[in-house]
This record gives C-alpha cells, structure tokens and sequence, in this order.
C-alpha cells in the first residue's frame, strides 16, 4: 500500500460504488485508523475482529494490520450469533468492528464477549450506530503519517476460520510471508498488470481475497463489490473496462445465462480472465462459456491453509483441451502447481503415487499456514516434515495435471462455501424426535452440490421436512441447512457398524435419475 502511494499517488487504486479513492488516499485513510487504534492502546499482536460485507472498510482493515502489526480476525456474516461469539472468544479478540446490519446481533452479543475492549460499527446500510463509536470517528483521526512497527515476516497476520471437522470452526494462521507468497503467485499464474482493472465479488473476509492482494502487489485498479448480482456485475464491467474476475461457479453458471439474454446490452472486450475456483466446473458450461466469452477462463485450486494458492489450470489448457480430443480430460483437471509451490501426491507411506494411482494431495512453501490458533493436535495432523496434508484425494496423469478425486472425503461444496456434514449432523441429534442422522451433499445444477439430510426418528415420533429444515435455520448459517430430507427406516452400515455414506449416494444418485 505504501508502495503504491509513494509511485502511483493520483492513480485510482479502489472504487466502491460512487467512491473512487487514489492509492495516496488509501494510504492516508488506512494511517489515520491505524494511528487511531494505536492511540487507545491496540498494538502488535492484538486480535481485530471484522464482521462486514464486502466494502472499503474491511478492505482497509487488512492493511491496518499490515502496518500496525495487529491481527485480522474477518468473520463471516452468513454465520448465526452462536457461531460469531465462538470465533471472537476463541481468537480473543480485543477489538470488534461491524457494520450496522449486525449493530443489533453485536448488542446481544456484547455481555459474552468479555475480551473485547472495544465496539465500533460501520455506517453502510443506514442502520443504527446505537450507543457504539463509529468507524468514521477513528477516519477523524489527523494523523496520516505512516507508523513503522517491527514486524517480521514470520508475525501472524490474519486468522481466517474454516468449517472443522469434529463440528467446531478452527482458526487459519496465515502470516505475512504466508500472505505476500500468495500475492506473487497470483501475479505470475495470471500474468497481473499495472494497468488492470479487477472486480472482487467473491467474500473478502475468506481466503479468496487472494486475487486482491495479487492486484494490489502490482497497483492495480481493484473494485468492491458488496453483493453478487449478475446482471449488476455484467454492468460494473463494461462501464469500468475491468480486466479479471474472480468467481465460484454458481456464479460463473449464473454470470453465463445472464449475459447470454442481454449480451447485446454489455461491451466487453476489455475483459481478459474469468477466473474459478472452489468447486469443480461442469465441462459443458466451460463450453458454453469459452463460446461466449472466448479464451479467458483460468482456474485455481487452494485452500485457506495454503493462503490458497496451489495449483493452476492456464487459459491456453482451457483452450488446448477442447481443441484436442486427447486433452478433452484435462477440463476435469485442476492444473499443475503454482511457480513457488510444491505439490505431492502421496500414498500412506509418504511415497509418491504413479500416474492415475489415487493418493492425499500435499503442499510445501511460502504460503503454507503456521497452524491452527491454539488446535496443537490438528496442527500436528495437518502438517508433517514441513508439508500440509490437505486431506483432499487426487491423482496425477503422465502429464503432471492433478485432478481432485474427493474433497476431504465427505466435505460438501456449496456454491463454493464448504460445509462440514458432522456440523449439520449435529444440530440435527439435538432435534428431540431423531434417533439417526447422516449427511452428504447430492448434485445440483446451480450450486454444485445441495445438502441432504438422511434421518430415522425415534419410535413414537413424527416430524416435517419443513420442521428439520427450521430446527437447523436456528442453529446454522442459512446455507448450511439440508435442503432436502429425506426419512427413513435405517441407515446403511458396514461390517463392523460404521455408517455408510457410499450407500446414501449411491441411492441419491438414484433417485435424481428416476426423478
């Protein structure tokens, strides 16, 4: 940031909506927040936690912990209160900024927080501030000198929270190292300009920021977009000329069909990369959107505990392989590593598998996170002889193209948030009529996958699909709730009696046909 404003000062470095502020504007917004916190005492190490949509402020809050040597905590606003309060606890939090849709939830909140030292809302959706301090009050602050704290490259930047899989989030350690790999990746694999132009609608308080920081490395010209909307973005694009965007592929599916009615209506040839990431990709919709779009789709794999970048799939693969029949297979691919990261795929005994042979896919660099915030045993899972074992299964062809077999087994992928099947299975065992419960994700056009809900009741019992579905809307983030249930007499089992979710597919898969 301070790069930027010292060579590119007038140049526009973020718009968001009808603000268009320079790099040197930036610089000056950021310091005067972080000479703020300074002043009532936050400093290095200190816990900042963040619950916004996507908009300039949270933006500016990953570089307040840049410069300040804090530590960003950026929640997610899908997320129920319960869900909130853990987060901010378990990352002891001294500092809790949110916007004022969430003025009211942080209220209720505010008696369980009791590390938290200060509450402050960001006015941007017109609610009530309430009783608490404004974001704008620390913007008043005069002093816009930059502040230098001793900060090494190995100091924790940000704890990002990911589903876990015993049900309780855990939190990602990435450094600033961890950050600026990522960041230089992203430029070498996209082939980042000065002159580019890119539109964020991806959540900036998860790890797919990733492309912005890219951007920023390069003082490119980043946009903020605080809610997807097809039509809205097709929109942003040609009026603002953007170069790239970054999208899961609910969205890239719905940007499609959009832009398909109305494309008489959008100019866009100044767009050069559609980037995806986060769930696999329908070859036919490639298809469909190299044929509109032509040679710009790029995908990557990643995951928060990479800070994500790890594998890369070229626009020139794209093309290649539905040019060359004997190449059409590596659409289903996820690419090849990126330049400063290494990738293996291993069997049990830490060898690497042959081509085509299924083995654990593993990960060493720069970017791999230091662990998990205060979770010893799953960092030691997680991380062995300096690799980070992902837990997603994959092969590799002859040709060195990783495609990803399972992730992390029984994970579902939603449009492109993964939820966690024993989180969901949870909140169902706590329902008073159900004696079993098993969840999977089952196909879905739009989303990738939807979440189902296998249940036996309890003898004596009956219950709704609607009744299950709102049990789960109080305990979870909407998206997590099943989307189907379905009931039934027993739930498969295997030989010595663990459930068998192969058998739940199997028979889901059978149903969509017959449907």
């Amino acid at each position: 940031m301070r790069r930027n404003a010292r060579r590119y000062p007038q140049k526009i470095g973020v718009i968001e909506k009808d603000k268009r502020l320079t790099f040197a504007d930036l610089n000056k917004r950021v310091n005067r927040i972080a000479n703020a916190l300074r002043k009532e005492g936050f400093g290095k190490g200190d816990k900042i936690a963040v619950l916004a949509e996507n908009c300039l402020e949270l933006f500016e809050m990953y570089f307040v912990a840049a410069v300040t040597g804090m530590v960003l905590v950026p929640l997610n606003y899908r997320l129920n209160k319960n869900e909130l309060l853990y987060m901010i606890n378990h990352s002891e939090a001294k500092a809790f900024l949110f916007q004022d849709t969430y003025a009211a939830m942080a209220l209720e909140m505010k008696p369980d927080l009791k590390q938290v030292k200060k509450f402050t809302v960001i006015p941007k959706k017109g609610g009530e501030a309430g009783s608490f301090s404004t974001y704008d009050e620390l913007l008043a602050e005069t002093d816009e000198r930059d502040l230098f704290a001793d900060i090494q490259e190995n100091d924790l930047f940000c704890i990002i929270y990911t589903g876990g899989t015993t049900g309780l989030p855990k939190g990602v350690m990435l450094s600033h190292k961890n950050i600026l790999a990522s960041a230089v990746d992203c430029v070498l694999a996209m082939n980042v300009k000065f002159d580019d132009i890119s539109v964020y609608v991806l959540p900036l308080f998860h790890v797919s920021n990733w492309t912005a920081f890219g951007h920023f490395f390069m003082g490119a010209t980043n946009i903020i977009v605080d809610k997807w909307n097809p039509e809205h973005v097709l929109k942003i694009i040609a009026e603002e000329k953007a170069t790239h965007i970054n999208m899961v592929p609910t969205m890239v599916i719905q940007l499609i069909q959009e832009y398909e009615k109305r494309k008489d209506e959008f100019r866009l040839e100044s767009l050069q990369t559609i980037g995806y990431a986060g769930a696999p990709m329908p070859v036919e919709v490639l298809k469909k959107g190299l044929a509109l779009f032509g040679n710009k789709f790029f995908q990557v794999y990643g995951l928060t505990e990479a800070s994500p970048l790890v594998t890369f799939l070229s626009k020139e693969d794209h093309v290649k392989a539905l040019e060359n029949p004997a190449w059409s297979n590596r659409l289903n691919s996820v690419g090849k590593e990126v330049h400063n990261v290494h990738v293996r795929v291993v069997n049990e005994n830490g060898e690497h598998v042959k081509p085509n042979e299924v083995g654990e896919i593993t990960v060493y660099g720069d970017n791999v996170m230091q662990g998990y915030w205060k979770d010893p045993e799953q960092t030691a899972q997680a991380l062995r002889n300096g690799w980070l074992h992902t837990g997603d299964l994959g092969t590799v062809d002859g040709d060195g193209y990783i495609y990803i077999v399972d992730r992390k087994k029984d994970m579902i992928i939603s449009g492109g948030e993964n939820i966690y099947p024993k989180e969901v299975e949870n909140v169902l065992y706590s329902h008073e009529a159900v004696l079993e419960a098993a969840v999977i994700g089952v196909p879905d056009e739009l989303w990738g996958e939807n979440v189902c809900a296998y249940i036996v009741l309890k003898e004596g019992y009956q219950v709704t699909e609607e009744e299950i579905i709102r049990h789960c809307t109080q305990h979870l983030a909407s998206y997590k709730k099943p989307k189907v249930v379905r009931f039934v007499k027993e739930l498969p089992k295997t030989a010595v009696g663990k459930l068998d979710k192969k058998v739940l597919r199997e028979q889901a898969k059978m149903i969509q046909n017959q449907n």
